[in-house]
């Protein structure tokens, strides 16, 4: 699944402008973001609570520059809170979704989003941090004490 949008976008940790200007901007790009998530298809992924593989593809005008590698990222935090927002996952490093960034070069400026579907095999060391997480543990544990005494209480025999 995938969406264009004509956009040009820029490092925002490298611009120089008025807070004004900076919060127009991001409040268009978070906008920009939302429409992606809804006009790519991943509202219904996440519907069927798969885990997510998000590529942000910043196409790079005739005369333009590539970024580094650290200001690339950078440059989309606004577009990705505005996609997590709209699937209400939150963009956390350990949530439903992965993002990975490119660029490449086009006739005009734009930015790509592409989703798929994690494998279950890419998608294992993800599963298996949240799982050993303090949260999950004690999750897990106060289930089964629940379930050891349900099945006490019912005279059944412990799996």
């Amino acid at each position: 699944m995938r969406a264009t949008v004509p956009l040009r976008i820029r490092a925002g940790a490298n611009l120089r402008e008025h807070w004004a200007v900076r919060a127009k901007r991001t409040k268009k790009e978070r906008g920009l973001g939302g429409y992606l998530a809804l006009n790519s298809g991943a509202v219904f992924a996440m519907r069927a609570k798969l885990p997510l593989l998000v590529r942000w593809v910043r196409i790079i005008g005739k005369r333009g520059r590539e970024m580094d590698s650290d200001n690339l990222p950078n440059a989309f935090k606004a577009l990705r809170d505005g996609f997590a927002a709209v699937l209400g996952a939150g963009d956390a490093k350990r949530g439903p979704l992965s993002w990975e960034y490119a660029e490449e070069r086009g006739k005009d400026w734009g930015v790509r989003v592409e989703i798929s579907a994690l494998s279950a095999k890419a998608a294992a060391p993800e599963v298996e941090r949240a799982r050993k997480s303090p949260a999950a543990t004690r999750t897990h544990g106060a289930i089964n004490e629940i379930n050891a005494l349900a099945t006490k209480e019912n005279g059944e025999q412990q799996p």
